[in-house]
């Protein structure tokens, strides 16, 4: 992790600025078109953040995106994914042999299929992705490290799965995510890492939906 850690300047800002956006953004009924615009709020959001960040530290390496970290947490986010992935694929093959539903966790209903269905990928596979990893990574756990990696996971992830929440359930794959982006990130020390995995990670789960 780099050694400067975002001051209180930046995260309140950035904390206002995607609360205000979540209270006062309201989609259109139509899902392609909504999935357009949350897109495009998602962008917005992520480059104020950085632009704030620039602004007071004059530097992006606060929120793990200094220039010379960026390839080699890439490639770390990628050998973590790939990791990630063999072990699921032995996971789900030994509940395939005990006749246990595997897929349950990533089962979903798509709203939307052909041009609606890029839409999804792009904003709920990509720039959504990028996006959370900015704020619960790069803004949340950078701020509350100063006081030590578990508050700093704990914190991030429990704002993780708030974000998430839908009915009465707890999102456990956000759960599980949100420790496994933390851990990430400390360890390569870029947030190029969580963020390859999540993105990964969400086309991943995405796609087994579609299939099964």
């Amino acid at each position: 992790m780099a050694t400067t850690r975002i001051q209180l300047i930046p995260f309140l800002i950035s904390t206002a600025v995607v609360s205000l956006t979540e209270m006062l953004v309201r989609l259109p009924p139509a899902p392609t078109r909504a999935l357009l615009i949350l897109g495009g709020i998602r962008a917005a959001e992520a480059a104020l953040i950085l632009f704030v960040v620039f602004r007071y530290h004059h530097r992006l390496s606060p929120v793990g995106l200094e220039p010379g970290t960026l390839i080699p947490g890439l490639i770390r986010g990628l050998i973590w994914s790939a990791g990630f992935g063999v072990a699921a694929a032995a996971c789900m093959a030994a509940c395939l042999v005990f006749n246990v539903d595997a897929f349950g966790v990533v089962r979903m209903s798509f709203p939307v299929h052909g041009a609606g269905l890029a839409a999804f990928y792009l904003t709920g596979g990509i720039i959504g992705p990028i996006a959370e990893e900015i704020f619960f990574r790069g803004i949340v756990f950078g701020f509350f490290r100063r006081w030590g990696f578990w508050v700093a996971v704990c914190i991030s992830t429990g704002l993780f799965v708030a974000a998430h929440l839908s009915g009465t359930r707890i999102p456990v794959t956000q759960l599980a995510g949100g420790v496994v982006f933390a851990v990430a990130y400390e360890k390569a020390g870029s947030l190029m890492a969580p963020v390859m995995i999540h993105i990964l990670g969400n086309l991943s789960i995405f796609t087994l939906a579609l299939v099964v």
